[in-house]
């Protein structure tokens, strides 16, 4: 009898399928390949639940595993294979329904492209890979499906590849979480050599014989790998840019795939963070230092894309810190919800821009009268994002703020100015795009890409009453609480008055600019880190791309084109020797021969008396001499 656990592998399995059938027949398929997808994931979120429910009253010591090998070198087995417990099992929740409502939001958003079919061909790719992270039970398999995560970013963020700043994009991204994963990989294989294993099993049960010193290099090596992929500073300039990509994709990107990855591998690989002080320290100062810069950033952006992938790049600070403070599950809490509200944000977003045809808040306005049903659900996000009761994001984020109060003061202090800074670029954009007053018409929203976020609004509203009582099983304990009731609180509620006051009330702003202007300038400029990054690796690259190019112009090609010519010259030298020499000696030789045989056949007459003739005169001759 086969027992339930092993059906999961189904639960990847699926939308890889589905990616394959819809990539080589989607044009000839019903739906014209969105509707294979959606089945695939449809059937996967449903095993997905089915399997945390069914397994749900075993937590947190519920955890069951299954592995095959992959190859045998050496005497050495590196095995594949897969890992249900809580967390894998909460992630896949997450990933599988978001993943389910944006591809059924994705039929009204992309509807008319031409390469309708191959945008859901590489979402569903997209997805099955970040399943599969989920679900391994090795660094091996992870590192597998990490890179083809990044592959999928890279094909959906250039999709419009006619578009310059697309393509552009889709490299920059690629190249700089490429920079973090080397680190990763190198981590990978240090923690092979040390262990001749690549299994979590495996390195849970021997960090404690192989010491901190071990577990220092191979967490930080590893986390070199999330700050590329969960866009860490210094590594978070490729997300801004990959707004260039179609709205669903951001939207995928930020709350479920991509930058989610880097995060689930340090909550994953927790054990191993954890045996290192230093190592959680890092990570709470990396977290800490893109929570207020990225929250910064947003305040200045009018792109209402770029300002949800700064809000994405902070909130993964807030979970970075959480982990940083020890507190896998407050981290856990907030990556979940995250994913819920922030997918929502997106996608309310999109529907503004695929109706209005711009990103620019500005050039919005008024979008309460006239998308109310995608502002109602933008709403339901943004309080979510900022803190507010009785939505997710509130619980989560306070839980991240008590481990940091908990642990430091100033990660406390610092948690609570982002949770002030959420507020007050949200709000801005809240006012700017959906209350400012617009003579503009009223957009049509379509029920296709309605349904997704109000299931989603539901779902982020839900999760804020079962997700905090579900997401202490991951650790099976309560976590610290903040004294003075709700303090968090406090810092939204003032951000959103703080923006109320700057962007809702008329007043003379000119002489706080002035004296805000550099900040502003520098904001603008993205702190001058895109410039710093330009100056130090781009244009020292590129300044060795073109010496090397020269090099092989001129020297590598140089001496192969001398050689060439050498040659060719070598070669006509000896075509000359051997038509006028070699040629010449034999040609004058049948000349000559030919010369004399054109006399002496004269003497060859064939005539008896002429023949005498000359013998008389020879004898003459010889008898006169």
């Amino acid at each position: 009898m086969v027992r339930i656990e092993h059906l999961t592998p189904l639960i990847p399995f699926f939308p890889f399928l589905a990616s394959a059938i819809t990539a080589f027949g989607g044009q000839r398929l019903p739906g014209r390949g969105a509707y294979i997808p959606i089945a695939s994931l449809f059937l996967s979120t449903t095993l997905s639940f089915y399997l945390f429910f069914r397994f749900y009253p075993l937590f947190p010591s519920y955890s069951f595993e299954a592995s095959a090998s992959w190859l045998v070198s050496n005497g050495v087995a590196v095995n594949v294979g897969y890992r249900l417990d809580a967390l894998s099992l909460s992630m896949g929740c997450m990933v599988t329904l978001v993943s389910l409502l944006i591809h059924i939001y994705s039929i009204g958003y992309m509807a008319g492209d031409k390469r309708y079919s191959l945008y859901f061909s590489y979402l569903s790719l997209f997805t099955s890979a970040m399943l599969t992270l989920v679900l391994s039970n090795s660094l091996f398999l992870l590192y597998i499906s990490w890179e083809l995560v990044g592959l999928c970013s890279y094909l959906l963020i250039g999709f419009w590849y006619e578009r310059p700043p697309a393509y552009r994009a889709a490299i920059k991204a690629f190249l700089t979480t490429r920079l973090g994963d080397i680190g990763f990989f190198i981590g990978l294989l240090y923690i092979f050599l040390k262990i001749h294993s690549t299994a979590y099993v495996d390195l849970e049960r021997d960090i404690a014989h192989l010491g901190e010193h071990f577990a220092l290099i191979a967490s930080v090596l590893l986390f070199i790998g999330a700050i590329g992929k969960s866009a860490q500073f210094p590594l978070h300039i490729w997300l801004p840019d990959a707004m260039e990509g179609p709205t669903p994709v951001s939207a995928l990107i930020h709350a479920a795939t991509m930058v989610a990855a880097g995060a689930y591998m340090v909550a994953r690989l927790f054990p191993l963070f954890s045996y290192s002080e230093l190592t959680l320290l890092i990570v709470a100062i990396i977290g800490a230092i893109t929570a207020i810069m990225a929250g910064s950033l947003a305040l200045v952006q009018n792109d209402i894309k770029r300002v949800l992938a700064y809000s994405t790049m902070s909130q993964l600070g807030y979970i970075m810190l959480a982990l940083g403070m020890g507190n896998m599950q407050a981290g856990m809490f907030h990556l979940l919800s995250h994913g819920f509200f922030k997918a929502l944000l997106f996608m309310s977003a999109g529907c503004a821009i695929h109706h209005l045809h711009t990103n620019d808040i500005w050039k919005m306005g008024g979008l309460v009268k006239r998308m109310p049903i995608a502002s109602f659900t933008f709403l339901i996000g943004m309080l979510s994002l900022a803190g507010i009761p009785p939505f997710g994001g509130y619980f989560s984020k306070e839980m991240v703020i008590a481990s940091a109060y908990s642990k430091s003061f100033p990660f406390f202090t610092l948690a609570l100015l982002g949770a002030f800074l959420t507020a007050v670029y949200m709000g801005r954009v809240f006012i700017v795009a959906f209350l400012r007053p617009s003579q503009g018409e009223r957009g049509k929203e379509e029920a296709v890409m309605s349904i997704p976020i109000i299931v989603l609004s539901f779902v982020t509203l839900s999760f804020g009453l079962i997700g905090k009582p579900l997401i202490h099983l991951l650790a099976g304990r309560e976590g610290p609480h903040i004294p003075f009731s709700h303090l968090a609180l406090l810092f939204p509620l003032g951000g959103f008055l703080s923006a109320y006051v700057i962007y809702a009330i008329p007043w003379d702003k000119e002489k706080v600019m002035t004296v805000l202007k550099p900040i502003h300038n520098a904001l603008l400029h993205r702190l001058y880190i895109d410039d710093f990054f330009i100056a130090v690796l781009v244009r020292p690259i590129f300044f060795l791309s073109r010496l090397f190019a020269d090099f092989d112009s001129r020297v590598v090609d140089g001496a192969v084109n001398s050689i060439g010519r050498i040659t060719l010259i070598t070669s006509s030298l000896q075509n000359w020797f051997d038509n006028y020499v070699v040629d010449g000696f034999v040609n004058a030789t049948a000349w000559i021969t030919g010369a004399f045989s054109y006399i002496l056949r004269y003497l060859q007459s064939g005539l008896v008396q002429f023949y005498i003739l000359i013998a008389l005169l020879g004898l003459i001759i010889f008898l006169f001499l």
